[in-house]
């Protein structure tokens, strides 16, 4: 398999801290007293949604098409959509794209 060369955010104009306002107009509506340039730990997605389901279990995580679905319940269709991939022979460091 071929390892792509990965570029990081900080070195895109659009994308790094560096980058001015006009390029990102949406920078206006932040709040004033936030660093959005800050450097944050690495960790992996699935931590996040482990961590949001037991601090937040039972409480509205989206709302969509008139649905709503709770933090578990997300984490629920998580763990399941991982079972059928893993069924399916996707394996640890397979990248799978989901949209």
């Amino acid at each position: 398999m071929v390892q792509a060369e990965l570029t990081p955010a900080s070195a895109v104009p659009a994308v790094g801290r560096k980058a001015s306002a006009p390029e990102r107009p949406w920078l206006k509506s932040y709040p004033k007293d936030v660093d959005w340039g800050m450097d944050l730990e690495p960790i992996l997605l699935t931590s996040l949604l482990d961590e949001a389901v037991a601090a937040y279990g039972p409480r509205a995580c989206t709302y969509f098409m008139g649905k709503r679905l709770s933090f578990a319940e997300i984490g629920s269709l998580s763990d399941r959509a991982a079972k059928g991939l893993q069924e399916l022979g996707v394996g640890e460091g397979v990248k799978v794209g989901l949209l």
